[in-house]
């Protein structure tokens, strides 16, 4: 998420390529669901080690999924593109 932002904003070209008005807008969405979402745990203070847990096992699941979505296998599957971009 961060690298899209960066990218985005001009500051880091770790992407090429072209991202839709829906994915922009999924991301600005997303990013500031993020943010409210964790301003809202440090005002509770409410931490426990099982949502800890959910986030770092979400995380890393981002972080497969973006690795493998760069494998060129898939890629580069174009009916399977046009299918999930309607």
């Amino acid at each position: 998420m961060v690298l899209i932002w960066l990218f985005l904003l001009g500051i880091a070209h770790v992407f090429s390529g072209h991202f839709s008005p829906t994915e922009i807008v999924m991301t600005i969405v997303v990013g500031v669901a993020s943010v409210v979402g964790t301003v809202l745990c440090l005002v509770r203070a409410r931490w426990s080690w099982p949502g800890t847990g959910l986030v770092v096992l979400f995380a890393a699941l981002q972080v497969a999924l973006m690795r493998i979505s760069f494998l060129p296998a898939v890629a580069h599957q174009e009916e399977l593109m046009s299918v999930l971009h309607f």
